[in-house]
C-alpha cells in the first residue's frame, strides 16, 4: 500500500472464501470453514484490541449485505464516485516546558514539516527571569529561552504534514542599534512567520537594552525591534515554498487587556505563526515584559505583553494551505 495516497481495499466473504482486493486487484484469497455470512450487529469497529490503530483516514466506507463478484470489485476500484481526493493537509500545535531555561527547543512529529512556534513565559513578578532572550526557528525545530538565569517557559512548534514535499528555509538579519530590521524571504518563497534572538542580555533586567519592543509579520518577511533605544539582535524569517494554491494573510489587533489577548484566522485558514509589539518603551518594567506569544490549536494565536495591564498589538499569520 503507498504511503500518502488513497487505496481502495475491499473485503468480500462468500462461497467459502475470505478475498482481499488492492485497487480492484485480488491480493488474498483464503478458505473459510462456512459459506454461511450472518448479518452483523452493534458497532462496526476499526483496529480494536489487540491490534495497534492504523495511522490515516477512512473515506467513502461501503458495506453490501450480499456476495460480491471480482468484476464489481474492479469497477468500484476505477469509479471516480467512490474515490476521494488525496489526504488532506495535517497541522498540530506541540509544546515543551521547562522551569530550567536554558535553551528549550522543541520538534514537530515525524514527517511534519515546522512553520512557526511561539513561547510563554510563566514568570509573573518583574525580575531577571522575566527578560526575553529569544524565541526562533531552528532548522526544523522552535527555540525559545528567556530569563537571566533558570526561566519558567513553554516552547511551541507549529507544524504541517503536506501531501507533497514543502522545502523551507530561514532567513536572518542581525542589526545593532536603534530602529527595525526585517528578514526578508526569497523568492518563490512564502514567510509563515518568524522569530527574534537577543544579544543584549544583561543580567540587570531594568537595562534598556533588556527592554522588549517586538517582532511580527512583516509584507514576505518578518520584522523585529529590541532595547528602548539601540539593541543589538537577530531577527528569523520562517520561509516555505508553499503548495499551489495557497495564499496567507496577518490578522491584527491592539490591545491593552491584562489578560492577553486571542486572535482567530478566517474559517479555512489555519494559523502558522504571529507575533507581537509593545508600544510601552519608556524602560523596563513590570506594564512592558514579553509574556506572551504562541499559537493555539490550529486557528488561533495568543499574545500578551506586561505582567498585568499592557498596551501591545497582537498579529496573527494566518494561511490557507
Amino acid at each position: 500500500i503507498s504511503r500518502h495516497r488513497w487505496t481502495h481495499i475491499a473485503v468480500v466473504t462468500g462461497h467459502n472464501r475470505v478475498k482481499l482486493y488492492i485497487n480492484g486487484r485480488l491480493n488474498r484469497n483464503v478458505h473459510m470453514p462456512t459459506s454461511r455470512i450472518t448479518r452483523p450487529r452493534g458497532p462496526l469497529v476499526f483496529a480494536a484490541h489487540p491490534y495497534h490503530p492504523a495511522r490515516g483516514h477512512i473515506g467513502q466506507f461501503r458495506y453490501t449485505d450480499h456476495y460480491v463478484g471480482s468484476n464489481t470489485v474492479r469497477s468500484w476500484a476505477r469509479n471516480r464516485r467512490y474515490r476521494t481526493t488525496r489526504p488532506r493537509t495535517v497541522c498540530q500545535t506541540r509544546r515543551r516546558s521547562t522551569n530550567h531555561a536554558g535553551v528549550l527547543r522543541v520538534g514537530p512529529s515525524h514527517g511534519f514539516t515546522t512553520l512557526g512556534g511561539g513561547m510563554t513565559n510563566r514568570i509573573n513578578h518583574f525580575n531577571r527571569l522575566t527578560t526575553f532572550e529569544e524565541s526562533m526557528p531552528e532548522g526544523n525545530h522552535w527555540r525559545c529561552d528567556a530569563g537571566a538565569g533558570p526561566g519558567h517557559i513553554d516552547c511551541y512548534v507549529r507544524a504541517c504534514r503536506f501531501r507533497q514535499r514543502v522545502p523551507c528555509t530561514i532567513r536572518r538579519s542581525h542589526f545593532r542599534g536603534s530602529g527595525v530590521s526585517v528578514a526578508r524571504c526569497p523568492g518563490g518563497y512564502t514567510m509563515t512567520s518568524g522569530g527574534m534572538y537577543t544579544h543584549g542580555r544583561s543580567r540587570h533586567f531594568r537595562a534598556r537594552e533588556s527592554g522588549f519592543e517586538g517582532f511580527w509579520p512583516h509584507g514576505n518577511g518578518f520584522a523585529c525591534d529590541m532595547g528602548f533605544g539601540r539593541g543589538n539582535f537577530n531577527c528569523y524569517a520562517r520561509c516555505c515554498k508553499l503548495p499551489r494554491g495557497s495564499r496567507c494573510i496577518n490578522r491584527a489587533h491592539r490591545s491593552r487587556n491584562s489578560g492577553g489577548i486571542t486572535l482567530s484566522c478566517p474559517a479555512g485558514y489555519t494559523v502558522t505563526g504571529g507575533g507581537v509589539i509593545n508600544h510601552r518603551r519608556h524602560r523596563p518594567d513590570a506594564s512592558n515584559v514579553f509574556k506572551d506569544a504562541r499559537p493555539i490549536g490550529n486557528r488561533h494565536y495568543h499574545c500578551k505583553v506586561g505582567i498585568h495591564r499592557g498596551d501591545f498589538t497582537c498579529f496573527a499569520r494566518c494561511c490557507k494551505i
